[in-house]
C-alpha cells in the first residue's frame, strides 16, 4: 500500500502542478491578448469615437497594424466581423471627409470673395479667427475647419472662452485684421446655411452618425474583454 500510495499521491501532486501550470499558461495567454489585441483595439476605436465626436478625421494606420496581427485572426468570429465593418466604414467616411472638406473649402472661398474682398486683386483669401487670452495666443481655427463641425469660427471660440475674463477673438480675412467684424460674421453665418444644404457635406455628417454608433457598439463588446 506504501508503494500504491506514494504513486497515488505522486499522481496527484503532478495533476495539481499541471492545472496550476495550465491556469498560468492561459492567464498569460489572456493577458496577451489584452495588451496585443483587445486593448489596442479598445483605444484605437474609442480614439476614432472621440475624433468623431469633435467632427475631426480620424486615422486607422495603428487600427491596421492591429487587424494584420495574428492573433487577431484569434479572436471572436462575430467580434472581428463587427470591427471590420467599423474599419471599412472608417475607410469609407475619410473619403466622404476629404470631399465634404473641400466643398467647405469651396463655400469659405465663394463667400468670401463675394462679399469681403475685390476678387481681381485678392484670387485666394482665407478667413480665420484667433482667440487671444490677455497676450496670449491660444488658438486659431478657419472658417472651412468651423463648417465641418456644423458652427461658426466665432461660436466654436467663445465656447474655449467661457470663465476666461480678458480673452478676445481676432478676424482675419487674407492674413490681415479686418476691419469690419460684423460683416466677417455675417459671411460666415452665410456659409454654414449653405452646408446645410450641401449635400456632400450632409452625406459626410449622416456617415459620420452611423459610424459613431457602430463604434460605440464594438466599444461596448471590448469593455469586459479589456479586464484581466
Amino acid at each position: 500500500m506504501g508503494f500504491i500510495g506514494a504513486i497515488i499521491g505522486g499522481f496527484s501532486t503532478y495533476l495539481a502542478q499541471k492545472r496550476i501550470q495550465e491556469r498560468a499558461w492561459e492567464k498569460e495567454s489572456a493577458q496577451k491578448m489584452v495588451d496585443t489585441i483587445y486593448g489596442p483595439l479598445f483605444r484605437e476605436i474609442n480614439k476614432t469615437h472621440e475624433s468623431l465626436e469633435a467632427s475631426d478625421e480620424p486615422h486607422v494606420e495603428k487600427l491596421e497594424k492591429i487587424r494584420d496581427h495574428y492573433l487577431y485572426f484569434t479572436i471572436d468570429e462575430k467580434l472581428r466581423e463587427d470591427v471590420d465593418a467599423v474599419y471599412n466604414l472608417i475607410k469609407r467616411y475619410l473619403g466622404l471627409y476629404e470631399a465634404a472638406k473641400r466643398s467647405a473649402e469651396h463655400i469659405a472661398l465663394e463667400e468670401a470673395r463675394r462679399n469681403l474682398v475685390d476678387r481681381k486683386a485678392t484670387p485666394d483669401v482665407e478667413v480665420r479667427y484667433q482667440l487671444f487670452v490677455g497676450n496670449h495666443f491660444v488658438n486659431v481655427i478657419s472658417l472651412p475647419e468651423a463648417l465641418l463641425k456644423s458652427k461658426t469660427p466665432k461660436a466654436l471660440l467663445e465656447e474655449q472662452t467661457r470663465g476666461f475674463v480678458q480673452a478676445r477673438i481676432d478676424v482675419t480675412v487674407g492674413g490681415y485684421k479686418y476691419p469690419d467684424n460684423e460683416a466677417v460674421h455675417k459671411v460666415c453665418e452665410n456659409a454654414l446655411e449653405r452646408t446645410k444644404k450641401d449635400p456632400i457635406i450632409q452625406g459626410r455628417n449622416r456617415e459620420r452618425e452611423t459610424l459613431l454608433q457602430e463604434a460605440e457598439k464594438v466599444i461596448e463588446k471590448l469593455k469586459p474583454l479589456i479586464k484581466t
